[in-house]
C-alpha cells in the first residue's frame, strides 16, 4: 500500500498534473474488499479458529483427520490413548497402519471421496501392542471454501467390549441349546439304543391320532417282546444283551419306512407304528417279514443268540382311536402271542 500510495500519490502527479492523487479511493476500494473477504470467508473469526481444537480436545469418541493420501495430519487425546501411542506417533502415520479391516480396504476408503459420507461401518483396528479393536466408524470429506477437499475426517466409537458382550451371549445360546438338546435327548430317547422311549412314543402316537381325524390315514400298532432274550442275557452277560438289543433295533430302523415310529418301551420290549395303512394284506406282509427277521440267531460276538418275537397288534380306527386303547389291546394280544408259544413248548415236552 505505501508503494502505490508513492507512485500514485507523488510520482504520478510529478509526471502529469492532470493525474490527481488516487491513494485514498484506493485505499478505500481495497479497505471494502478486504473487509468483504474476511467476513465471507470468516478467515478471521475467532470461534472459527478456536473450534476445531476446542471440538478435539473435548470430544470423547477418538476423532482422526487423514489427508487425502491417507495420512493422519490431527487426532484428539482420546484417539492416541485407545491406540496407546503418543500424539507424535501417531501424527503423519498412515490409516492403515492401525486399520486392518477386510469390511473397509483402500478400495473404499477412494469410493467415499464420492459420495462424501459414510455412516457406522464396523471396522477393526489394531493399536500400538497388536491387540484388536473393534470399532464403528463414520467418515466425512473435510472441505474450505478457498481449497475445496482438504482430507476427510474419521470418527470412531469402540465397541470392542460390546462385541465380546455379543460373542459370550452368543456362546451361551450355543450353550443352552446343546444342553437343551441333551436333556431332550434324555427325556425322550433310550439311552442304549437311541430309540424313541415310551414318552416321545406317547407324543408321536397323539400326532398319529390327530393326523387320522384330519385326514382319514389308518395305522397299525404292533407291540413286540422278545423271545429268549432272559437266557440269553444270563447265559452271555448284559454286555452281549445290551449289544444284542442295538443289533435288534438296527434291524427294525433299518428294515421300515423312515414315517414309521420304532420305539423302545422297555427291557425287551418295542413298539413299532405303521403309519398309512391302505389294505390288510399290507400290514399282513409287514408282520411275516418281521417274523422272517428273526428265522435265523443273530450272531453278538461270536456268540450265537437264538432269539425270536412275540407280537400284537392294535389297528386305528378298529381297536380304538385313543393311545391308551390301542397300548392296551397290542400289549394284550402280544401276551396272549407269547403264552400261546410256551403252551406249544410245554406240550412239546421243550
Amino acid at each position: 500500500m505505501i508503494m502505490i500510495g508513492f507512485f500514485t500519490d507523488l510520482i504520478m502527479p510529478a509526471i502529469s498534473p492532470i493525474v490527481p492523487p488516487m491513494f485514498n479511493i484506493i485505499s478505500i476500494v481495497w479497505g471494502i474488499g478486504f473487509l468483504y473477504i474476511v467476513k465471507s470467508y470468516k478467515l478471521m473469526s475467532v470461534f472459527d479458529a478456536s473450534s476445531p481444537d476446542l471440538i478435539l480436545k473435548t470430544v470423547m469418541n477418538p476423532i482422526i483427520m487423514i489427508d487425502s493420501n491417507g495420512i493422519i495430519v490431527t487426532c484428539n487425546q482420546a484417539t492416541a490413548d485407545l491406540f496407546k501411542y503418543n500424539m507424535e506417533q501417531i501424527i503423519n502415520k498412515p490409516l492403515f497402519d492401525i486399520l486392518k479391516s477386510k469390511k473397509f480396504d483402500q478400495e473404499k476408503l477412494n469410493m467415499l471421496y464420492g459420495i462424501k459420507a459414510l455412516r457406522n461401518v464396523e471396522i477393526d483396528l489394531v493399536d500400538s501392542f497388536g491387540n484388536l479393536i473393534n470399532a464403528f466408524a463414520s467418515f466425512s470429506m473435510a472441505e474450505s471454501k478457498l481449497d475445496g477437499l482438504v482430507g476427510m475426517v474419521l470418527n470412531i466409537v469402540d465397541i470392542t467390549n460390546l462385541k465380546r458382550i455379543e460373542e459370550e451371549l452368543i456362546k451361551s445360546k450355543e450353550q443352552y441349546k446343546d444342553l437343551s438338546e441333551h436333556l431332550d435327548k434324555i427325556a425322550n430317547y433310550d439311552k442304549l439304543t437311541d430309540l424313541p422311549n415310551r414318552r416321545l412314543l406317547f407324543d408321536k402316537l397323539e400326532l398319529a391320532i390327530e393326523n387320522y381325524k384330519i385326514s382319514g390315514n389308518k395305522y397299525a400298532l404292533v407291540f413286540i417282546d422278545l423271545d429268549g432274550f432272559k437266557l440269553i442275557n444270563d447265559s452271555y452277560g448284559h454286555d452281549i444283551g445290551d449289544l444284542l438289543l442295538v443289533k435288534i433295533s438296527n434291524i427294525f430302523i433299518t428294515s421300515f419306512r423312515k414315517q414309521d415310529i420304532v420305539a423302545r418301551v422297555g427291557g425287551d420290549e418295542f413298539v413299532i407304528v405303521f403309519s398309512d395303512i391302505q389294505h390288510e394284506l399290507e400290514l399282513d406282509n409287514i408282520i411275516q417279514r418281521m417274523k422272517e427277521m428273526f428265522v435265523k440267531p443273530i450272531v453278538i460276538m461270536n456268540n450265537i443268540c437264538p432269539i425270536g418275537i412275540s407280537l400284537g397288534i392294535s389297528k386305528c380306527p378298529e381297536d380304538g382311536i385313543t393311545t391308551d386303547e390301542l397300548m392296551k389291546i397290542a400289549d394284550e394280544r402280544m401276551y396272549k402271542d407269547k403264552s400261546s408259544k410256551i403252551n406249544k413248548l410245554s406240550e412239546s415236552g421243550q
